[in-house]
């Protein structure tokens, strides 16, 4: 008996089917709501979200990663209702630090290569169901965030290990660095670092440590009149504007340690901005944040904005806002992990950062975010991760129709 129950575990270890499970086991009308889960037939993988898009025949792609010794890059993809079409782990390619960079028909992300750690740009092969490297860069520097800029370019946050710098690079829209964005004579911008933040930041990289609010984007569309990103600055998580040719600072948000720093960002236009940050166990929401208050020269203590304090978000939350239109109105929508393990969307107004409304996710089972899109029937898609059997990772989408997501608006 007992070999047979290790030869059982030994097939199902050597497995990497994936499949979707609708949680009422009926068919899916994709112009309403539903839920469904990506299970796994492997005891051994851990399924993390990272980002969502939909695909222009209207299903879906899912970017994350499948943490075991390694956060190996992982591409989900679906049908309109949710049902999977394939999915792909990646041996070559790690820790995905971006959301989904569309360019023409083509999908994009950045991660790490293998063994390395260097910058890798990677394109999804839909005919091959699989990825393909487009583009390597410098191998020291380690991408910590990237995003996606209004010249169809792409945004970098990365760590020089051998000169204990933060790194900001541009790449143009041929993926080639962006010579126009120096800083000293060097292509891209650098901060330096003490020699103290190696440690810490390579535990974030390989998921050994307390894992810290990275991330990249901008202001002003279609000119950009500064890049944001928030980095170490010397032993602080600081949130940074320059200038987008210079590279010279504009202004910053000081935060202190990671005990109290910015969490989100999103540029709504019109210099104003959409964030997020905690101070210890607490988190805040700035929905209608003024971008010329730290644009300007001027330095911010963290602790002197003005906020919203949401005290049923998790401590350790991640968190994510996006600018989307509802029901003809531009909304924010922020999606956080909650004190009861639940997931919550917060929606707020664009115009003047007025509350409009909220909707949850969950129940018995523990979720995290992974990020949310809205979707051509003007609808909202939201990835998360939930548990199978209470102890495996998998991935997870909430999607609520046009009339779901109205609803909750006020």
């Amino acid at each position: 008996m007992k070999n047979k129950s290790n030869y059982w575990l030994t097939i199902i270890s050597l497995s990497l089917i994936i499949f979707a499970c609708d949680v009422k086991n009926n068919k899916v009308d994709p112009s309403m709501g539903f839920t469904k889960i990506y299970n796994s037939d492997s005891v051994e993988s851990n399924h993390f979200p990272v980002d969502i898009q939909q695909t222009n025949d209207g299903g879906y792609y899912f970017l994350g990663y499948n943490l075991q010794a390694e956060a190996k890059s992982m591409i989900i993809r679906t049908d309109n209702d949710g049902k999977l079409l394939w999915s792909h782990i990646s041996n070559q390619y790690l820790n995905p630090v971006s959301d989904l960079i569309k360019v023409g028909d083509n999908y994009y992300f950045v991660c790490a290569k293998n063994l390395t750690f260097e910058i890798a740009i990677l394109r999804i092969n839909e005919t091959s169901k699989s990825l393909e490297e487009v583009k390597l860069l410098d191998e020291s520097k380690k991408p910590l965030a990237a995003c996606a800029t209004p010249d169809k370019g792409i945004l970098i946050l990365a760590y020089d290990f051998p000169n204990s710098e933060t790194v900001l690079i541009k790449l143009n829209s041929s993926f080639e660095l962006d010579n126009s964005f120096s800083n000293d004579g060097k292509s891209g911008f650098q901060i330096s670092q003490l020699e103290i933040m190696d440690d810490r930041i390579n535990n974030h990289m390989t998921f050994q440590g307390t894992r810290l609010p990275f991330f990249v984007s901008y202001i002003g569309e279609p000119n950009v009149s500064s890049y944001v990103f928030n980095g170490v600055n010397e032993y602080d998580i600081t949130l940074t504007a320059i200038n987008p040719i210079t590279g010279e600072p504009q202004g910053k948000i000081d935060g202190f340690r990671y005990k109290k720093c910015m969490s989100s960002f999103c540029y709504l236009g019109n210099n104003k901005a959409a964030m997020s940050k905690f101070e210890d166990v607490n988190n805040y929401f700035a929905p209608s944040f003024n971008t010329l208050e730290f644009t300007r020269g001027n330095f911010i203590n963290i602790s002197d904005l003005s906020t919203l304090e949401k005290r049923e978000i998790q401590a350790n939350s991640q968190i994510k806002c996006k600018l989307t239109s509802i029901a003809g109105r531009k909304i924010v929508i922020y999606v956080a992990e909650l004190k009861n393990n639940t997931v919550g969307l917060f929606a707020y107004d664009a115009a003047n950062g007025t509350f409009a409304g909220a909707r949850y996710f969950g129940s018995t089972n523990a979720y995290k975010i992974g990020n949310i899109t809205t979707t051509s029937d003007g609808g909202l898609a939201v990835l998360c991760q939930t548990y199978v059997a209470g102890r495996f990772g998998r991935m997870c989408l909430f999607k609520l129709s046009k009339e779901q997501t109205e609803e909750f608006i006020k």
